[in-house]
């Protein structure tokens, strides 16, 4: 059952509140059934081209908007948390730390296809 649309995403396991414009609390959001997209984000070819073709005026926060606007359905696959969106510098300073804390691979055997050695370690 491919939909040949794909994102990755996370359920939402902070309290939302919905915020007046004066930055007082208008309402809690409940957080049942919401998620946060991530990328990457995976569609058949031939579907996003038609998703951009009619996207009309309307702004989208990104490709998987488009798609839905089709009526098509957009799968949801359980992401990782420190798969973060680097948009700004402290973003990548976070992913720096993050990458830092994660196991290091033990390189087996040749580090290069060709090579017998470790020359190229």
């Amino acid at each position: 059952m491919c939909s040949g649309a794909a994102i990755l995403a996370l359920p939402i396991s902070s309290t939302l509140k919905k915020v007046r414009d004066d930055r007082t609390i208008a309402d809690t959001v409940p957080r049942e059934g919401l998620w946060e997209a991530h990328t990457p984000q995976v569609f058949r070819r031939l579907l996003l081209l038609d998703a951009y073709a009619k996207r009309g005026a309307q702004p989208a926060t990104d490709d998987a908007q488009l798609v839905e606007r089709l009526g098509h359905n957009v799968h949801v696959v359980p992401g990782s948390p420190l798969n973060i969106k680097i948009a700004t510098k402290e973003d990548l300073k976070l992913a720096s730390l993050a990458i830092k804390a994660l196991p290091k691979p033990k390189l087996e055997g040749p580090a290069h296809p060709f090579a017998d050695d470790d020359m190229w370690r």
